[in-house]
């Protein structure tokens, strides 16, 4: 019966140890950005407030001998200027009791809370290019001004090639209340 034992807990401490392993493989879109094997490094420049200049810098290694598409959207994370709901009053209520509201999750970043494109333009032809390991790669950068926007909250660039979204680096920024 031991032996049964000690082989049930060794099955179920390596099932445990694979389940982390592989949610430790996932993909975060937080402030740690990692690059791709074309985008090397994206940040945000300038004083974050609202209505403020601010300037994207996208900078890449392009090993490919075509013409690579590219596209920086940006993204509402969190906004301050969306509502909440207020509590509806009933009649059904004791006086005095106020029903709790429910959860509203915030919206999440995706193409559907884009706000503008920032970047719309190709990285240009790599006449050496080759496979990614054999080419030599043309190192360059994209900066483009861009106002923020007009709401404190949090928001994120997202830059990818659109031929493959997955492609992609994103870096959450936060713009700060106007001081009054």
């Amino acid at each position: 019966m031991p032996a049964r034992d000690a082989r049930r807990l060794g099955a179920i401490l390596s099932l445990g140890f694979l389940s982390i392993l592989l949610l430790a493989c996932g993909i975060s879109y937080g402030e740690d950005e990692s690059g791709t094997e074309l985008f090397k490094r994206l940040t945000i420049e300038g004083e974050r407030r609202p209505f403020a200049n601010l300037t994207l810098v996208l900078e890449y290694e392009q090993p490919y001998p075509t013409l690579i598409d590219v596209q920086c959207d940006l993204l509402e994370v969190e906004s301050e200027a969306t509502p909440r709901p207020s509590v509806t009053p009933t009649a059904t209520l004791p006086e005095g009791v106020t029903p709790t509201p429910p959860p509203i999750p915030k919206p999440r970043p995706t193409p559907r809370h884009r706000l503008a494109t920032l970047v719309g333009e190709g990285l240009p032809e790599n006449p050496e290019g080759g496979p990614v390991d054999e080419a030599t790669p043309i190192s360059g950068s994209i900066r483009k001004e861009f106002r923020s926007p007009e709401f404190a909250g949090r928001y994120s660039v997202w830059c990818y090639t659109p031929a493959d979204e997955n492609n992609g680096i994103v870096r959450q920024f936060t713009i700060s209340r106007a001081n009054s």
